[in-house]
Formats: C-alpha cells, sequence, structure tokens
C-alpha cells in the first residue's frame, strides 16, 4: 500500500513539472527566433543616385549654386552709350567681355570682369568729325542669384536651370582716342544689371543681362559653371 501511495506521489510531482518544463522551452525558443533575424540583419550600402553616378554635386537653397562652384561668362554687348553711338554713325566690332564668378554661397558671388571695345565714329557736326577708340573696362563684379529666394518667397517652383539674377559692377575704363585729337582717358564706371541665365547641361547655359554692365545696356553669352 505503501508502494502504491508513492508511485502516484511521483506522478503526481512529474505532471506539475512538465508543463513548467514545457513552457520554459516554448519561450526560449520564442526568444531564440526573435534575436536570430536582428543578429543576422546586416547594414545594407545607400543606393547611389542619378546625381552621384554622373559626379553632379547637390545644390542647395533652390539657386542652383552652392559655396565653391565658379562660373566662367563670356559675351558680347550691344547698344554702347555715347561715343558716337546717340548723335553719329558707328561700325566697328561688337564689344567683348568676360567676368569669373565665385560662389560665396548659394545666393552671392563675386569676381573679376574684362570687356574690350573698339570701332570708328562719324559725326555730322561738331570739332572732331571722324575719329576711332578703343576702349579696356575691367573691375569687380557682384551677382545675387534670386531663383531660390522668389520660390521661397511666392512659392514657386522655377527650376535650378534657371538662374535669375542681378550684377552690380565697380571698376575702371581706358579710352584711347585716334583723331585730330589723340589722347588717352582713365575713369571710374558703376553699373547694374538684371538678367536670366538658362542651363541645357549642369554645367553649360546661356545668359541674357540688361543694364549697364562692362559695356553697353544689353549683353548676352554663354556660362561654364565648373
Amino acid at each position: 500500500m505503501k508502494k502504491y501511495f508513492l508511485s502516484l506521489s511521483v506522478c503526481l510531482v512529474m505532471l506539475q513539472l512538465a508543463p513548467s518544463a514545457q513552457a520554459q522551452t516554448v519561450a526560449s525558443a520564442q526568444t531564440s527566433s526573435s534575436e536570430t533575424p536582428a543578429e543576422e540583419i546586416q547594414p545594407t550600402e545607400p543606393i547611389p543616385t542619378k546625381s552621384s553616378i554622373l559626379g553632379v554635386k547637390a545644390r542647395s537653397g533652390g539657386s542652383g549654386f552652392e559655396k565653391g562652384d565658379v562660373l566662367l561668362s563670356p559675351g558680347i554687348s550691344f547698344g554702347e552709350l555715347g561715343y558716337g553711338g546717340l548723335s553719329g554713325t558707328s561700325s566697328g566690332l561688337l564689344a567683348l567681355s568676360a567676368s569669373l564668378e565665385f560662389s560665396i554661397n548659394d545666393k552671392f558671388a563675386v569676381g573679376p570682369y574684362v570687356g574690350f571695345s573698339a570701332g570708328r565714329y562719324a559725326y555730322a557736326y561738331g570739332t572732331y568729325k571722324d575719329y576711332s577708340r578703343t576702349s579696356i573696362g575691367f573691375g569687380g563684379k557682384f551677382t545675387f542669384h534670386a531663383t531660390g529666394v522668389f520660390n521661397d518667397a511666392f512659392g514657386w517652383s522655377i527650376p535650378e536651370k534657371v538662374d535669375l539674377f542681378s550684377s552690380a559692377y565697380l571698376g575702371l575704363r581706358t579710352v584711347n582716342y585716334t583723331n585730330a585729337y589723340r589722347g588717352n582717358e582713365l575713369y571710374p564706371t558703376l553699373g547694374v544689371t538684371v538678367g536670366g541665365r538658362y542651363f541645357f547641361t549642369p554645367n553649360i547655359g546661356a545668359f541674357v543681362e540688361l543694364g549697364y554692365g562692362v559695356f553697353g545696356v544689353a549683353s548676352t553669352g554663354l556660362s561654364f559653371k565648373f
């Protein structure tokens, strides 16, 4: 009889321990399954963008420019005032100019400019009825790129390939006359322009500029961004 009760007690103890052991086994399996994927996950490399593949720098501020950009802009000018342009007839080459701008940030740029103009002028009246002239202009140029500002202020969506800008010119100009009066002049010049530029590619574009810049009242040409 004692053996019967002893066997029954052992069975009851085993029945109580079995669910606890099973629960521990299930919990251990769940913990192992939840930790394994986290341990196996490896960081993935970022997918290269089109800009990084083409080697084009990312732009900031919506202007298409960022600090360190360099812009070379050769061009020609029209409508040069004075020197027979308004009171007589003139002939010769259109004025040539070039500027080099260094971006301080995405909105402002500074740099030098230079220009050359030459022609022959004939007056219908006056002391010097016929003379030729050559002129060289040089100095500094300050440019404000306004595309990003307009987009932020008015909610516009002008693309970065369109550059709306305004420039101020401050420099010197030499003039050499060849006629009955032969002489040279040197005087300071100041000009302000507004303009637009369109980039056909990330680095090549064309511009139009209105106002008195290096020479004349209007200029146009190409721009190369580095």
